[in-house]
Order: structure tokens, then sequence, then C-alpha cells
């Protein structure tokens, strides 16, 4: 039980910096084009 929690809360955070990611990628580009 605490392996999977802990397996959901890695991906989890994964996910978060995949976003987070994105976000500055797309932020950079609306700089860029502005």
């Amino acid at each position: 039980m605490i392996s999977n929690t802990s397996d959901k809360l890695f991906f989890i955070q994964l996910n978060l910096k995949k976003e987070q990611y994105y976000l500055l990628q797309l932020n950079k580009n609306t700089l860029f084009f502005d």
C-alpha cells in the first residue's frame, strides 16, 4: 500500500513537471511573439 501511494505521488510529480515545462515553453513563445 505504501509503495502504491509513493508510486502515485511520483507520477503526480512527474506530470506536474511536464505541465510546468509545457507552460514555460508557452510563455517563451508568447514572449517571443510579443
